[in-house]
């Protein structure tokens, strides 16, 4: 795909690669209508359309169509490329009728949702990885890195430590403020597993 991506060029041509080789794929991976050759068929096209993808917002098309027709594992690693990409992350996205909201709310939605049904083991790469990049970041007590894992990892149980890190880390640098601000973020994504009292005691400094 890497070769096919290089050797198209930007243009009309090229978004038009993308828009007809995405409609027929959808079309042809139905598993209700498609046959296994119509599948087979779907998946060539389905990267097709990863080759020719050359916009933000063609890159996020592209990951949330394939997903609907993926087996848990791609399907989570589809909606994780868009959470692990600034770009693609804040790309506004229309998933149902209720209208658009940002990639990476609907991409964080669809993995929760994949994991309920399938179980945590097709998450378990994504949750090791999110445990390293905790552990490299709370080595460098850097909070923009621990943030970082929050909005790369937010399915991850480190996404919450790594919130309540960054806000130790503010605390330390003389920045209560912001420390005050991740931790009220913490508790309102992450209700449950972030001790209240520690809001608490954090507003009253």
């Amino acid at each position: 795909a890497g070769g096919a991506n290089a050797a198209m060029r930007p243009g009309p041509a090229r978004d038009r690669v993308f828009s007809i080789a995405l409609t027929f794929a959808q079309k042809l991976a139905d598993p209700e209508t498609g046959k296994p050759a119509d599948r087979e068929l779907a998946q060539q096209l389905f990267d097709r359309a990863a080759a020719a993808a050359q916009t933000p917002v063609q890159q996020v098309n592209y990951r949330m169509t394939r997903a609907r027709f993926a087996d848990p594992p791609d399907r989570v690693r589809l909606y994780q490329e868009i959470l692990a990409d600034e770009q693609l992350r804040t790309v506004p996205y229309a998933a149902d009728e209720t209208g658009s909201t940002q990639a990476a709310l609907v991409a964080e939605a669809a993995i929760a949702q994949v994991v309920k049904a399938a179980g945590a083991s097709v998450y378990a790469p994504f949750e090791a990885q999110a445990g390293e990049a905790l552990a490299a970041a709370r080595a460098k007590n850097d909070p923009d890195a621990l943030l970082a894992v929050a909005r790369v990892y937010p399915n991850s149980a480190a996404a919450p430590e790594a919130m309540i890190a960054a806000a130790d880390a503010y605390e330390a640098a003389g920045s209560p403020l912001p420390a005050k601000q991740v931790l009220n973020q913490a508790y309102r994504r992450y209700r449950g597993v972030v001790d209240p009292a520690r809001i608490i005691e954090a507003q009253v400094r």
